[in-house]
């Protein structure tokens, strides 16, 4: 956790924190690969996501990204995101 978090400040150095983003401003620091973009409108279109919903999968999923040292965002790095949006929604009704 701690190399994830020294990578996410080497590459946003002199940038605002990805967690302090939102709306245009993440989806331009957040690099995502096609496949990986694909799939997030889909979950967006296909779950019913809100906009505020979608940042937060996003920012979970650069972070899962850079736990996995990945310089890009990958499709399953967003399905990963995406499940445990999943698991707050199914807590969140009982």
């Amino acid at each position: 956790v701690l190399e994830a978090s020294a990578r996410q400040q080497e590459r946003m150095k002199g940038l605002r924190p990805i967690a302090e983003l939102a709306g245009d401003s993440l989806r331009r620091a957040v690099d995502l690969t096609q496949e990986a973009d694909r799939m997030l409108k889909l979950a967006f279109d296909s779950l019913g996501v809100s906009l505020r919903a979608h940042d937060r999968i996003l920012k979970l999923a650069r972070t899962i990204s850079d736990i996995e040292q990945s310089d890009l965002v990958e499709a399953e790095h967003i399905a990963e995101a995406v499940g445990y949006r999943s698991l707050d929604r199914n807590l969140l009704t009982l």
